[in-house]
C-alpha cells in the first residue's frame, strides 16, 4: 500500500506554515482590492446623488464587478505558473482560491430562497459588495457593537435607593465599591466596616440561618 504520509515531515513545518500565510494573505488581499476597486457602482446624477430606476432603486453599474474575479483569477493562475518564488507562487495561490470563489458566487449568487450556486457550495456573501465590505475588507464586522442602555433596570434602581449607605472615614461612600476598597487596602484599619471578617453575627443570622452561621463561625 502506497505511504501517504511524508517521510520526516517536521522538518518543513515552518517554511509550510509561511507558505500557508502567505495563501491567506493573498486571499485576504485579492478580497479587499475586489470590494476596493471592483465592487457594485452606481449611476449619479449632476448633484452626486444615486440614479434611481423605475422601480425606485439605484441603477447599478456592474461591469468593472463581473469582471474582477475572472481578472484577479486569471493573474492568480499566471503568477502560480511563471513566478520562481515559492512564496510568491503561494501568495498568487491564495488570490486564486479567493477569486474563483468570488467568480462563481458572482455568476450564481445566492437569493433569499435558498437558490443559487453560491448558498448550495457555502460561499454566500463573497459576490455581495456589502458583505464583502463587512467580512472580507478590513474584518469590519469583528467587534461591531450596538447602541445600549446604561441605565439601571428598574428593580437595581430601586434596590440601590433603598440600600443603606455606608461611608468610610475620608467621608467617601463606598458602599461595596470593591475597586475601592482594593487601591486602599493598606488602610483597610480605617474602614468603617470591615471586609475581610463576617460581621455581626446577628446581621449573618439573618441572612444565611442561625445555624449556618454557626458553622462557618467555627471555623475561625
Amino acid at each position: 500500500m502506497a505511504n501517504f504520509i511524508k517521510k520526516n515531515w517536521q522538518k518543513d513545518t515552518s517554511d509550510n506554515l509561511i507558505k500557508a500565510g502567505a495563501r491567506f494573505g493573498g486571499a485576504f488581499g485579492a478580497a479587499w482590492a475586489l470590494r476596493k476597486w471592483f465592487g457594485i457602482q452606481y449611476e449619479k446624477n449632476q448633484d452626486g446623488t444615486p440614479k434611481l430606476g423605475t422601480d425606485g432603486k439605484p441603477i447599478e453599474k456592474r461591469t468593472l464587478y463581473n469582471i474582477g474575479g475572472p481578472m484577479f483569477l486569471a493573474v492568480g493562475v499566471l503568477g502560480d505558473l511563471m513566478l520562481e518564488d515559492e512564496r510568491l507562487r503561494a501568495i498568487c495561490q491564495g488570490v486564486t482560491t479567493f477569486a474563483g470563489l468570488h467568480s462563481l458566487a458572482v455568476i450564481s449568487p445566492a437569493d433569499n430562497d435558498g437558490g443559487g450556486l453560491a448558498n448550495k457550495i457555502g460561499v454566500a456573501g463573497l459576490g455581495d459588495s456589502e458583505s464583502d465590505a463587512a467580512l472580507m475588507s478590513g474584518v469590519a464586522a469583528l467587534g461591531e457593537t450596538s447602541e445600549t442602555s446604561t441605565e439601571l433596570p428598574p428593580e437595581f434602581a430601586e434596590y440601590a435607593e433603598g440600600e443603606e449607605q455606608i461611608q468610610d472615614t475620608d467621608g467617601k461612600t463606598y458602599n461595596n465599591d470593591w475597586g475601592y476598597l482594593a487601591e486602599n487596602i493598606d488602610n483597610a484599619d480605617q474602614f468603617t466596616k470591615s471586609v475581610n471578617g463576617l460581621g455581626d453575627s446577628q446581621e449573618n443570622a439573618d441572612l444565611m440561618g442561625t445555624e449556618e452561621t454557626a458553622r462557618l463561625m467555627g471555623l475561625f
